[in-house]
């Protein structure tokens, strides 16, 4: 029932009640941002700063700081390495030598390494030296060298080790008396005792320092004549090549007069063997021979 003094209330227009509920809900999520709602970007959350957090970032950092300290460390060391291998001053250096080198000597082989490294400034780093080119620089000139070697002297230093060949004969030219190797090789001078042996060598041939004067064969046949000699109690005071000879050479023996003559086409042994065989029969039978062939097998010749 209705009664007759109230009014009958005012209905808003649906329009203005949609807009009213519209801005209600605007309000409604305004006052609540965190909350999820369709449509919209969920705003950045503050990052974690928990302990465990905190440890991994002083991890990295830690690890950042080693890793920086390290290449530091590592550049420090590459260049005092290098600066150690730096090669400022040369200083020469003969080994295993039984007479003294002279101070001048030494002056010399240092002026050719000195004038080698200015040529080859890159070999001034000491692990960079190319040993085997600076030896070879140096037998140019002087060819009783024969081995070479660097080493640290010091800082900036270095100390180049040379050995001298070490000769195993005597070699007699008609101009000049050369020293040769086992290799054939001559020189002239010698930092070792004068050999025992001498050849000598009546072919006329000129014979230039520093190059093979006879092949190693025949210098290893002289050094097997000399060793199988000593066995048998004989010294063997010279080697000698005559004129016009490629394999004959003859021996001399020490306290002997009588020559003997051999090949390098034959064993040495046997050979040795057979000298001594012959030199006893001429002993024995009182003959004074002038020589002794022995360079045909199971036969021997004398005059």
């Amino acid at each position: 029932m209705k009664l007759p003094w109230l009014k009958p209330k005012e209905q808003q227009p649906r329009r203005r009640a949609d807009v009213l509920l519209h801005e209600a809900r605007r309000e409604v999520a305004s006052q609540q941002p965190n909350q999820f709602q369709r449509n919209r970007t969920l705003p950045q959350q503050p990052k974690d700063q928990s302990v465990r957090s905190q440890a991994h970032q002083l991890r990295t950092l830690r690890r950042r700081i080693l890793l920086i300290v390290a290449f530091g460390a590592g550049i420090v060391v590459i260049s005092l390495f290098v600066a150690s291998q730096l090669i400022t001053s040369v200083r020469v250096s003969l080994i295993n030598t039984e007479n003294a080198v002279d101070q001048s000597q030494q002056a010399a082989y240092k002026k050719v390494i000195d004038q080698y490294l200015d040529a080859h400034p890159i070999e001034r780093l000491r692990f960079v030296v190319n040993t085997a080119q600076v030896l070879r620089t140096i037998q140019k000139e002087y060819p009783e060298i024969e081995a070479l070697k660097v080493a640290g002297d010091g800082f900036g230093k270095a100390v180049f080790v040379m050995s001298a060949r070490k000769p195993v004969a005597m070699w007699m030219t008609t101009n000049s008396t050369l020293f040769v190797d086992n290799e054939g090789i001559t020189f002239s001078d010698n930092y070792y005792a004068a050999p025992q042996v001498q050849m000598v060598d009546n072919s006329g041939a000129s014979v230039p320092q520093g190059e093979a004067v006879t092949s190693s064969r025949l210098l290893s046949f002289v050094g097997q004549i000399v060793s199988k000699a000593q066995t048998r109690e004989l010294s063997v005071k010279e080697i000698e090549i005559p004129a016009g000879a490629i394999r004959k050479v003859v021996v001399h023996i020490k306290d002997v007069s009588t020559k003997v003559y051999m090949t390098i086409d034959r064993g040495a042994g046997e050979q040795v063997d057979d000298m001594v065989d012959s030199l006893n029969y001429l002993k024995n039978h009182n003959i004074n021979a002038e020589y002794v062939d022995v360079r045909t097998p199971g036969k021997a010749f004398y005059k």
